[in-house]
């Protein structure tokens, strides 16, 4: 995938195209050759990423049927474009598995433009690539090649994240006053940034001298300054409301999933994150002050709290973006965060500097995240389709063991006849007396041997 500004620029999805029926007027709908559609067209009334966002999810919706699972977000620096990776398992159009990108940009002075590229999740990952490329080359206008997003790459922003322009402006001052524990001593500041590439090669972050990467995949980045200094952008917390949990929803929740209400404001659901990480780890959890909330756009916040850890390590000042993602219909969402902590010694023109830096040097070379995303959906997809194929062999064992179990009270037994190349269910005399007059020709079958949906 390639960077979102460039991606975005000409593909259009319109308003009609939201009505819930099989044919969405005003969207124009090409089939790929190598498997996979896409659509694209006009959003008039759209003048937010968000809003047109919403208003392509809603088509994803009502095309195929199902509400998507939003898996990924990308949005470039200057908040104009977005990208979502989703799932979807449809029950019209195509139905079965799919997996899709979503694209949207808007402009204050024209119409909102997006897109959906869909195609069956098991090759998604391989027939992305060649829809991008096919999608410039009918959309008018379109400038999304890979040589120019590499060109254009120290002046586009990035495909990323939410990241520091728009997070940078909202950050608040916070208060000045020092808890306890505490030190007094104005620390020194962050000094200049040095753009760091990240060792998969998915990105790049600033970092001050005497910083470093500690770890990065698929555009996620954890980096680590003197204590208690650090970055962790782009990471996503699973969780689930059990309110509406549903059984499928009880499958997919796994380790580290939280249980939190969706309807919870902004400040319990990181409470209850930061309270259900501590217990897990079986630890006291933190105390925490709130200096500063404040919401940016439709699913996002910013959130600077003051931490004292349980554990006597230095106390911190912590600035988080917290996305939230569409509630599922299983009853699953996630939160993805973007986190800076600081010495809580800097002073607020320091640290709202120190933030504003931080975020706005983090940049996310889109298509190697997405060619990552990609092999990891694909590996677990493959683990999956492993637990099913044990469980389906696990199940046809049980049934012909029970099958052998009928047979041998009802006094039948199952026996093949080799020239013609069946069985045949008869009782335990006639199987005695054929093939004791013809062993080379009729056998019992063992349990072992019996066929699906003729012995059992």
């Amino acid at each position: 995938m390639h960077r979102i500004r460039l991606l975005i620029v000409s593909i259009l999805m319109a308003a009609p195209l939201l009505a819930a029926t099989q044919t969405f007027p005003g969207v124009t709908v090409l089939n790929h050759p190598g498997g996979g559609t896409i659509a694209y067209a006009q959003l008039p009334a759209q003048h937010t990423a968000q809003g047109a966002l919403g208003k392509v999810l809603q088509y994803v919706e009502a095309r195929f049927g199902a509400k998507p699972n939003i898996t990924h977000v990308l949005k470039s620096k200057d908040g104009n474009s977005l990208a979502v990776t989703f799932t979807v398992k449809a029950t019209t159009d195509t139905p079965g598995d799919l997996t899709g990108l979503a694209l949207v940009a808007v402009t204050a002075s024209g119409p909102g433009k997006g897109a959906v590229l869909s195609d069956q999740s098991d090759r998604f990952g391989t027939t992305v690539g060649d829809m991008l490329k096919q999608m410039q080359q009918v959309a008018p206008g379109a400038s999304a090649t890979t040589a120019m997003a590499s060109a254009a790459a120290s002046t586009t922003p990035s495909a990323g994240a939410r990241t520091a322009t728009q997070s940078a402006a909202a950050t608040p001052a916070p208060s000045s006053v020092a808890p306890a524990g505490a030190s007094n001593t104005p620390a020194a500041p962050l000094g200049p940034l040095h753009a760091t590439e990240f060792p998969d090669g998915s990105g790049t972050v600033g970092l001050p001298d005497g910083w470093k990467i500690t770890g990065a995949h698929a555009g996620e980045v954890i980096a680590q300054g003197p204590a208690p200094a650090s970055l962790h952008f782009n990471f996503q917390v699973p969780a689930y409301d059990p309110s509406r949990i549903t059984a499928s929803g009880r499958f997919q929740i796994g380790k580290g999933s939280h249980a939190i209400a969706y309807d919870a404001d902004i400040v319990s659901k990181f409470n209850l994150i930061t309270t259900q990480t501590a217990q897990s780890q079986r630890k006291a959890p933190p105390t925490v002050k709130l200096l500063a909330t404040r919401p940016m756009g439709t699913d996002g916040y910013l959130i600077v709290d003051d931490v004292t850890p349980s554990d006597g390590s230095a106390p911190f000042r912590a600035y988080t973006q917290i996305f939230v993602s569409a509630l599922g219909p299983a009853g699953t969402y996630f939160l993805t965060m973007y986190q800076v902590l600081l010495p809580q010694n800097l002073s607020n023109d320091q640290g709202n500097a120190a933030v504003k830096a931080l975020f706005g040097s983090y940049k996310v070379d889109a298509q190697r995240a997405m060619s990552e995303i990609a092999g990891a959906n694909a590996q677990t997809q493959n683990i999956v389709n492993g637990y099913i194929a044990n469980s389906q062999r696990a199940a046809d064992a049980q049934q012909r063991s029970f099958a052998a179990d009928d047979y041998a009270l009802l006094g039948n037994t199952v026996v093949r006849d080799r020239d013609f190349s069946e069985h045949g269910l008869v009782s335990d005399n006639l199987a005695d007396a054929l093939t004791q007059a013809d062993p080379n020709r009729f056998q019992e079958v063992p349990p072992s041997q019996y066929i699906k949906g003729v012995d059992y």
